[in-house]
């Protein structure tokens, strides 16, 4: 809503630290992944059939860590937080 003309100030969250390697890394891959397909599915496979020999029981605690602290969240006094605009 405005008031005699002037702009709502919004906060924002935006971080150029975290957003650009970020957005760097993504649109690299991207793009190898369009040039050169059958050599970056080659590399991706095998990244993926590391995680999944190797690190399978990382991935289910990390899971199951985060379940029980949603869990958590949702029966303890933040689990009634309702956003304000």
């Amino acid at each position: 809503m405005r008031i005699l003309g002037k702009k709502p100030q919004f906060k924002h969250t935006f971080d150029k630290s975290v957003i650009l390697p970020s957005l760097i890394f993504i649109v690299g891959v991207c793009l190898l992944a369009a040039l050169f397909p059958k050599l970056i599915n080659g590399y991706l496979s095998d990244i993926k059939n590391f995680v999944f020999v190797n690190l399978n029981w990382l991935y289910v605690w990390c899971v199951t860590i985060f379940v029980i602290f949603l869990v958590f969240l949702m029966f303890s006094r933040y689990g009634n937080i309702q956003a304000r605009y």
